[in-house]
């Protein structure tokens, strides 16, 4: 919006414009505040897990997501990306049983699905480590 548009609006509303907020930069973030140490974050990784089928078993749906599943977030910080595993938009968000649906969280959906997000993580991450050399 420009200043005149701005202007306009205020004398038509009869009120000043509040100016957008401007989104923060992590790095700004770690600079005032040097001892918290933030998750982890690689876009790379978290485009590999979405390459991947499903982590529900015999789910055959094709839009996969990268699911966080870690506990090292918190406060409007999102987990690791390292702890991301394959989710497809049904089971992550959209369905009554979905990961962020599903009344009792993490274990309950585990449960439901019989299957660990912590052995899924640990098998992904020993695989992309094989895969870039680490």
């Amino acid at each position: 919006m420009t200043p005149r548009e701005a202007y306009a609006i205020s004398q038509i509303l009869d009120r000043p414009v509040r100016a957008k907020r401007k989104a923060r930069r992590r790095g700004l973030l770690a600079r005032i505040v040097p001892h918290i140490q933030f998750p982890e974050r690689s876009e790379e990784y978290k485009a590999w897990v979405r390459s991947l089928p499903c982590a529900v078993p015999f789910c055959g749906r094709a839009q996969v997501e990268a699911a966080h599943t870690g506990s090292d977030g918190g406060a409007g910080i999102k987990a690791s990306d390292f702890t991301c595993v394959p989710l497809c938009g049904y089971h992550h968000t959209a369905g009554p049983h979905s990961y962020h649906g599903l009344g009792g969280g993490k274990r309950a959906f585990e449960a439901l699905h019989a299957i660990s997000f912590e052995a899924i993580v640990a098998r992904l991450n020993a695989k992309w480590g094989r895969r870039n050399g680490r």
